[in-house]
Order: C-alpha cells, then sequence, then structure tokens
C-alpha cells in the first residue's frame, strides 16, 4: 500500500470506511489534529449503529512498550464498543515489528480497535517503514508548500464562512514562520473582529476612518473594554498612517501611567505640573491595571512596533492580539 494522501482519507471516511492502523507523521500539527478528529467521528458514527460507544487511550511510545499497546488495543471492554488508541512520539518506541499484529484491511463494520500513531518523521531506511508502506495506512501530515498556501488559505477561510479580499490572502500567505496552525489562528483574530464589527453600533461604523479619534481607542484599551477596543481596532490597524503616531501616543499615555502606578502618593502630590486632564485620565484607568501589567504592556508595544515595521505579519493580527491580550 502506497502512501496515503489526506483527501483519500478523507474519502475512506466519508464512506465509514476505517483501517485498523493509522501512521501520522509530520511536523503539520492542525492536519494531523483533524484527521483524528475525523477518524473519532466515524468510529462513533459506526459504533452508534450498533449502540456501542468510544473508548479512548492515549499512550507515549517513549514511555510504553509494543507489547502494552497490542494488548490495550485487543481487550474488550466491558459493555462493548471500539477500542480508539492514541500513540504520540511514535518514532520513539521500540520493537516496533510487533505492532504489525494490529494492521490488516480496512473495517466498515463491527470495529474493534483503531490505533493512531503519531510520529514526527518517517525513517524509510529502516524494515518498519517498509512493513508500514504495505500493510498500514501511512499518511504524510507534512508542513504545507508555498505553492500550496493559498488553496489551505482558501480551505480554512471558507470552513469559517470567511471570505477574504485579495490583500488579506496575500498577508496570510507571506507572514514568517508559516503554518497551519498560525494561519487558524490569523483567522480566528479576522473572524473575532469581524464578527465583533458586524454586531457594532451603526452609527460607529459608519464612521469615516479618516475622522478616527485616537483617544475613544485610548479611553476603551485603558478601560480593558474588549468590545469596544476590537470594534475599534478595525478602523486603524490597517492604516499605518493612523496606527503608527497612535502607538506612539499610547507609549506616551504609558510612560506616564508607568509613573503614576510606580509612584502613588508622590504622584498625587505633583498634579500640578502634569495636565489635570491626564492626571484625571491616569487616575481613571488606575483601578483597572496593576504595575506589572502595565510593564508588561510596555514589552509588548515594543514588539508590536517592531513586528509592524519589520515583519510581514498582519497588522490587524497584530492589534487585535495585543487588545485580546489585555482586555477583558
Amino acid at each position: 500500500m502506497p502512501k496515503l494522501e489526506l483527501k483519500l482519507i478523507q474519502g475512506e471516511l466519508e464512506k465509514n470506511i476505517l483501517r485498523p492502523l493509522y501512521w501520522l507523521y509530520g511536523g503539520e500539527e492542525l492536519k494531523v489534529r483533524e484527521l483524528v478528529h475525523r477518524i473519532k467521528q466515524t468510529i462513533q458514527k459506526i459504533s452508534s449503529s450498533s449502540f456501542s460507544f468510544l473508548n479512548e487511550d492515549i499512550f507515549y511510545a517513549s514511555e510504553t512498550e509494543a507489547a502494552t499497546l497490542i494488548d490495550a488495543a485487543k481487550n474488550l471492554t466491558f459493555g462493548g464498543g471500539t477500542r480508539f488508541l492514541l500513540v504520540r512520539e511514535a518514532h520513539l518506541i521500540k520493537d516496533p515489528e510487533c505492532l504489525e499484529e494490529l494492521m490488516g484491511p480496512p473495517w466498515t463494520k463491527d470495529v474493534p480497535y483503531v490505533c493512531v500513531f503519531i510520529a514526527r518523521d518517517l525513517d524509510q531506511r529502516k524494515k518498519f517503514s517498509k512493513t508500514l508502506l504495505e500493510k498500514a495506512a501511512l499518511v504524510p501530515c507534512e508542513e504545507v508548500s508555498e505553492g500550496e498556501r493559498e488553496a489551505w488559505i482558501a480551505y480554512l477561510a471558507k470552513l469559517k464562512g470567511m471570505k477574504l479580499s485579495a490583500d488579506e490572502v496575500l498577508n496570510l500567505r507571506s507572514f514568517d514562520p508559516w503554518n497551519l496552525s498560525i494561519l487558524e489562528k490569523e483567522l480566528e483574530k479576522l473572524f473575532l473582529l469581524n464578527s465583533t464589527c458586524a454586531e457594532a453600533d451603526k452609527n460607529l461604523l459608519s464612521v469615516n476612518e479618516g475622522m478616527w479619534k485616537s483617544d475613544q481607542f485610548l479611553e476603551s484599551f485603558f478601560q480593558r473594554d474588549l468590545q469596544k477596543s476590537l470594534q475599534q481596532v478595525g478602523q486603524f490597524a490597517n492604516q499605518p498612517e493612523e496606527s503608527i503616531p497612535l502607538l506612539g501616543l499610547i507609549a506616551w499615555n504609558l510612560r506616564h501611567f508607568i509613573l503614576k502606578l510606580s509612584q502613588k502618593d508622590s504622584f498625587n502630590n505633583i498634579k500640578g505640573k502634569f495636565n489635570p486632564y491626564l492626571h484625571d485620565r491616569l487616575n481613571r484607568w488606575s483601578c483597572f491595571w496593576t504595575l506589572d501589567e502595565v510593564m508588561d504592556l510596555h514589552k509588548s508595544l515594543f514588539e508590536l512596533d517592531f513586528s509592524t515595521k519589520q515583519t510581514p505579519r498582519l497588522p490587524l493580527g497584530l492589534w487585535t492580539n495585543l487588545v485580546i491580550r489585555y482586555c477583558r
């Protein structure tokens, strides 16, 4: 049996065809996670028709003998049902040749067990790799090539019901490092932002982007209001002529805010040296922050400034991540 592509395995699962042993290898965690999820769904679908259920066990090959895994797969469970074994670090297993006992032809009903082994890589020099190639479902879950990125972006966006612009697709395919897990997080940020904006007040959405008032964001962010901050981020994050000056304004306020929280008593005594509006604003914000949180924010602002100017990461994602991290 040759290596099986994800599409072939997914096609089998849609037809309720299961294999006794799947060997997944490669560094793309999202591919592994999605395939494991579909295998479990298919087991439960088949089992539901026979009034049985899924019995799941998780093992780490570095800590478990092959004989133990064989016993776990073939032991009958109380009340029946399919045994599902998920074995991580499979490339570290000792005496893997014993696992040939678990391999066999596909099942469509009366499934006693399904074993999924997750390995970092596949050493084709080993004799056992040939056994896997001939008798098991050997599925590569390797990193996505640059030429395949747009297809995966479109696929994951479609799953979320999202329609991306050409600029968004270009930005999503160009950041570094790049993998499907990072892509999924970036799409989730865009989805969250778009969902929040869809429910935002119509007057706020109709405001011309050029009329954006930075004070509104400062108040929402430093009062740690997640919903309002997310609504406002979308109006400036992708416009450097607005977002970069705003970043400087936040940093300027933050320096005074650090002084306020680190020298509470003396700060109140020198009120006359500060703009009364600034003094009142900092007092208003102080109930939402601790000094440690503000110092951590200071580091995050530096990272945001660097990422915005020196990396291809999406500015909208960077700002959204900042808001989600610090707002409640």
